[in-house]
């Protein structure tokens, strides 16, 4: 695991000074580095701009390129073209990079939470500072368990066709900083099970901690326990559990957690009035987290996958079938779709473009429009397409409930009442979740725990049948529905330089 503790070390190396006997004036070491709880409060806001940036950009971006909604056109310069068109193997840099970034930023974690477990043992904290510190212990807890739904997320198998026992199907797990060359030391991988208890173990602490602070006598203790939170609450917790338990296939649990949120009536799902202020402007009573920004504190670029900055140009365009797949009367087309005159070799070429992520106007910085959005980490939404999805497996009525009021929040007259049967629950539930989450990099593993084949229609005939002169030729893939790529390998350099992952790679690499 090279880039894995390649990572750790240049982190140790930070915190250390080359001359172990030595700290020289202004140096920042792993024994004097974290003394107080200031310290930790600086610390801790390393884990809010990670949420920014993997709920923004690439992260976004890459795994719905990867899939069947978008096709590249001959200008984009190959930029995510060995994703698109289905061509990537072990050795992929972006995969790779998303793989050590996500192990890097567990050292990090790792480093912290016992720094904050120890001066709560300390017994020297008390009030307003031991209130904090639980709660920070509680979001390092919530930021590990991300970054391993992450990589479940990408790098394991459906959970239902390996079985949770299976050895090696499950993710290397790191929990204690302690970066080292020793290459025998290195983690091989777990089983699912192994994989699934520590996210979830996680959870369960993080949430503790958090609901523990939220009853504290702490100034700002309820601050976030409403719409558009700045920091994590335990309703954010949440509705991780239901996300995690979703990605597993444990449907009662991913039900049960997400009707919880829904039923607090804490967040009011977005009607059609508010779709606005939701997809432009970022401000929704249905967004349950949502991280600071600001025009100097911005998170990454999503949009400018899809459109140039001189709004001449795409890189990549929403396929025919994904036009078709909306319906007059969604709501949703004005926001995510519009047309636009796209330049290719100097010729101009009418199409639909996909501006979900346009830019937010307190976001920008100058008349250049930089495709930034506020990163809305879980929002209602989501949580209702959860639970319609999991109730057609084990609460039909309760789903339906729930996808009737959304559908009554997304379309232009909807009145339809009553019950779905059990699979035009799930089918309803595929589909809106197909277009309330498209560009969100939810489209790969959506996929593949759906178990459904895809050949990308990169035809533009019925749109405009000049482009399809420009579309790129090789981005006409297929996917099986037990297609290799629907999971992405074990970066190679991590298994040439970890023994104990020889043979552990993930099928077909």
């Amino acid at each position: 695991m090279k880039k894995i503790f390649l990572a750790l070390l240049l982190v140790c190396s930070v915190l250390t000074s080359c001359d172990m006997d030595k700290r020289p004036w202004g140096s920042l070491d792993d024994v004097t580095g974290v003394q107080n709880v200031n310290d930790i409060y600086r610390y801790r806001n390393n884990f809010y701009n990670v949420l920014k940036s993997v709920n923004s950009g690439w992260y976004f971006a890459y795994p719905d390129i990867q899939m069947d909604q978008f096709m590249g056109i001959i200008s984009n310069g190959n930029r995510v073209g060995t994703l698109s068109n289905g061509i990537f193997d072990s050795g992929d840099g972006d995969i790779e990079a998303y793989w050590a970034n996500c192990y890097s930023r567990i050292a990090s974690i790792n480093f912290i939470i016992p720094k904050i477990e120890s001066m709560i043992e300390s017994g020297e904290f008390e009030g307003e500072d031991l209130y904090q510190l639980k709660r920070y212990l509680g979001e390092a807890k919530f930021c590990r368990a991300y970054q391993y739904w992450m990589l479940a997320d990408k790098f394991m198998e459906n959970y239902s066709k390996v079985g949770g026992s299976t050895a090696a199907k499950g993710l290397p797990l790191v929990t204690e900083y302690n970066p080292t060359g020793e290459t025998d030391k290195y983690p091989g991988r777990s089983t699912q099970d192994e994989t699934y208890a520590l996210i979830n173990k996680d959870l369960d602490e993080a949430y503790a901690a958090l609901k523990e602070f939220e009853g504290s006598e702490a100034s700002d203790a309820k601050d976030n326990l409403k719409p558009m939170a700045t920091y994590l609450s335990s309703w954010a917790v949440v509705a991780m559990q239901a996300r995690v338990a979703l990605l597993k296939g444990d449907y009662q649990t991913a039900y049960n957690k997400a009707s919880q949120v829904i039923d607090s009536k804490v967040y009011t799902l977005t009607d059609i009035d508010g779709l606005e202020d939701l997809w432009v402007n970022d401000t929704s009573k249905e967004i349950i987290f949502r991280p600071f920004c600001s025009t100097d504190e911005l998170p990454n670029s999503t949009g400018g996958y899809y459109l140039g900055t001189d709004k001449k140009t795409a890189d990549y365009i929403p396929t025919a079938d994904v036009l078709y797949s909306v319906a007059d009367t969604d709501a949703r087309w004005g926001y995510f779709f519009g047309v636009m005159k796209i330049e290719v070799e100097g010729s101009p070429y009418p199409c639909y473009v996909f501006t979900k992520f346009s830019g937010n106007p307190v976001l920008q910085k100058t008349s250049t429009p930089n495709f930034m959005h506020y990163p809305k980490v879980f929002r209602l939404s989501e949580m209702y397409l959860i639970a319609a999805e999991a109730g057609s497996y084990c609460n039909v009525e309760g789903g339906s409930k729930y996808l009737q009021e959304f559908l009554k929040n997304r379309y232009v007259g909807y009145d339809a009442d009553g019950q779905f049967s059990q699979k035009a629950l799930f089918e309803n539930a595929v589909a809106e979740r197909s277009i309330e989450l498209i560009g969100e990099g939810t489209r790969l593993s959506d996929l593949r725990r759906w178990g459904k084949e895809f050949t990308r229609n990169i035809d533009y005939s019925n749109v405009n049948p000049s482009l399809n002169g420009v579309i790129v030729s090789l981005g006409n893939v297929h996917y099986a529905a037990d297609d290799r790529r629907f999971v992405w390998p074990i970066p190679s350099t991590e298994i040439e330089n970890n023994p104990q992952l020889v043979g552990q790679q993930n099928p077909g690499y």
